[in-house]
Order: C-alpha cells, then sequence, then structure tokens
C-alpha cells in the first residue's frame, strides 16, 4: 500500500458518519469511485476514453482495461 493509499484508508476508519439512505450511501460510493479514478488518471497511472458507441473505458498502465457503466465497472482484458 502506497503512503497515499494508506492515509486515505486511515482516513476512512476514523471518521464518524452519520447514517444515510441507500440512494445517499449509492450516490456517496459512486462520487468516491470517480474521483479514484480520476486520480488515477492525473497521477499518469490509466487513461480514460470514450469509445465510438458512447461507453468509457478505463485503461492502467499495467494493461488492465474495465468498460465504466452506470452502475458497473466490467474489466475487459
Amino acid at each position: 500500500m502506497t503512503g497515499r493509499t494508506r492515509a486515505v484508508a486511515g482516513y476512512a476508519k476514523r471518521r464518524k458518519v452519520p447514517s444515510a439512505s441507500r440512494e445517499e450511501e449509492e450516490r456517496r460510493a459512486k462520487a468516491y469511485a470517480l474521483k479514484c479514478i480520476a486520480n488515477l488518471v492525473e497521477e499518469g497511472l490509466a487513461r480514460l476514453d470514450h469509445t465510438a458507441d458512447g461507453a468509457s473505458e478505463l485503461r492502467l498502465v499495467t494493461g488492465e482495461a474495465y468498460r465504466l457503466g452506470e452502475n458497473t465497472l466490467g474489466r475487459i482484458a
């Protein structure tokens, strides 16, 4: 685990979060996932491409590729 990842994980364990509705939890989870993807792209560890059919694909520098759906993240390579 890198230093930045360890710090984020530690923060998540320590913070007190009030209970929220399922919809709110899903919204927060999606926002967090998108923020993590954006961080990978900003750090140069991934590239986000848009295909001709309008889908988004996340390609990591290690070779893995993922298709981003509305509620899914599927591995394609």
